[in-house]
């Protein structure tokens, strides 16, 4: 075999085994995300869009989700997004999330932004509202019109 030959073999095994290493960390897969009650009663919900996916690379995921009610009986307690596809690491360090759509989620006077914040050691993540100059809030169900809807990503630790 010439030695270019030779080269560009061990080249492209290196490649494969590179590539085969990654995608032993990586998983992909579906989950169902659903509004639920962090601490206290589930509220009933009439689900119009239920879908989610994830990319789990090593013990990070980043989920992806779209979220959409066409009416709910109240629960008690604070909304939650549930359903994440992996539980939390007990002890990590907040969460990352993006919410790039979001409709029918009342705010409290004084705010003007909303959040979401995974859980540690759950499989979900409690809605925040934040403002200028005030402390972060809670959501309770009140705030969660029957059309509520949620598009959004969150990558978290496991």
């Amino acid at each position: 075999m010439p030695l270019v030959d030779s080269f560009m073999e061990d080249e492209r095994v290196h490649r494969q085994n590179l590539a085969d290493a990654v995608n032993g960390l990586q998983v992909l897969g579906t989950f169902t995300p659903t509004l639920i009650s962090f601490d206290g009663t589930n509220p009933s919900v009439t689900y119009t869009t239920q879908t989610g996916r994830y990319t789990k690379v090593g013990n990070h995921v980043i989920g992806e989700f779209d979220l959409a009610i066409s009416a709910h009986s109240l629960g008690t307690g604070r909304p939650a997004i549930g359903g994440l596809p992996f539980t939390a690491h007990p002890q990590q360090v907040n969460g990352g999330f993006s919410l790039p759509t979001v409709s029918n989620l009342n705010l409290t006077a004084g705010y003007s932004q909303f959040s979401i914040a995974v859980n540690l050691n759950t499989t979900n993540a409690l809605l925040v509202q934040l403002g200028d100059n005030v402390g972060a809030a809670n959501f309770a169900f009140t705030d969660v019109a029957a059309n509520f809807a949620m598009v959004g990503q969150v990558i978290y630790e496991v």
